[in-house]
């Protein structure tokens, strides 16, 4: 858009207010104006309602907690309260209901397994002590006690060195009866992770009650003659039978070192090598 310019022979003294002034007045009117405009828009248009979120709904009222159950005696002996227990051993037999004597008998077994899940508990923050021979002998015989033997042997399995491997071969092998710690005690030595930790010694036993080839077997009895303990004897033994084999069970099983001096070197290392003392 172009100036407008003054004609030459404008005068402002001239006819009052000039051309030039009026026509000056009127641009800047025009500008004011424009200006005003804008300012006063915003005013003259409508206000926009906003939708807000609706408020979220208050929380549910919580349900009043019921009060705490508010033991017996006995309910408290049974769970191995010790005050309530020795209110009941005071009494003589006579004395004491059916109830209590159960409570009692219950409370008893409730002290055993506590403690055994304290020292497992031990043993969890310090498992240095799983390396002790007298720990080791602890849990041994706490796996003769039926009431917490699942627990001892769960609390075995957990220890990080040989210990563990050589008291579930002890309760294993410790006796010919058949009970739930023996066989729970099985399954955990030929697991993986426990099985692994066992000793060379331990190893070879295993390997000797397991292995039936002869081959096998003869690099079982290499191994044998540098480690085996006093649990093998009892196997070793066995090896010299020249029998079990063959359709009529008459024929040699190990042919395959007789004329080697495998078996007497092991029996003779078995037999010098005593095993762990865990009773």
């Amino acid at each position: 858009m172009g100036y407008a310019t003054l004609p030459p022979d404008a005068s402002l003294q001239e006819g009052g207010t000039s051309w030039g002034v009026a026509a000056f007045m009127a641009v800047g009117g025009l500008v004011i104006g424009a200006g005003a405009a804008l300012i006063l828009a915003p005013a003259d248009r409508p206000e926009v309602a906003v939708a807000s979120a609706p408020p979220p709904p208050p929380p549910a009222p919580s349900a009043s907690a019921a009060p705490p159950k508010v033991l017996t005696p006995v309910e408290k002996a049974a769970a191995g309260d010790a005050e309530a227990m020795a209110a009941i051993a005071a009494k003589t037999i006579e004395q004491r209901s059916v109830e209590e004597s159960i409570a009692l008998g219950r409370g008893r077994s409730a002290e055993k397994v506590t403690g055994v899940l304290k020292l497992g508990k031990t043993l969890e923050k310090n498992p240095e002590f799983g390396n002790d021979p007298e720990m080791h002998k602890r849990l041994r015989e706490l796996a003769n006690d039926p009431e917490v033997a699942v627990e001892a042997l769960f609390i075995t399995s957990k220890l990080q060195g040989t210990g563990g491997p050589d008291v579930f071969y002890d309760v294993w092998t410790g006796t010919r009866k058949k009970t739930v710690a023996t066989e729970l005690a099985q399954s955990l030595l030929f697991s993986k992770d426990v099985r692994a930790k066992a000793s060379d010694a331990l190893s070879v036993a295993l390997d000797l009650r397991t292995t039936t080839d002869c081959e096998e077997m003869k690099a079982v009895l290499e191994r044998a003659k540098e480690h085996a303990d006093r649990r093998s004897i009892r196997s070793l033994g066995k090896l010299n039978l020249k029998f079990g084999c063959g359709e009529k069970k008459n024929e040699d099983c190990w042919k395959c070192f007789r004329t080697t001096h495998l078996l007497k070197d092991a029996i003779k290392t078995s037999t010098k090598n005593p095993a762990p003392r865990l009773r």
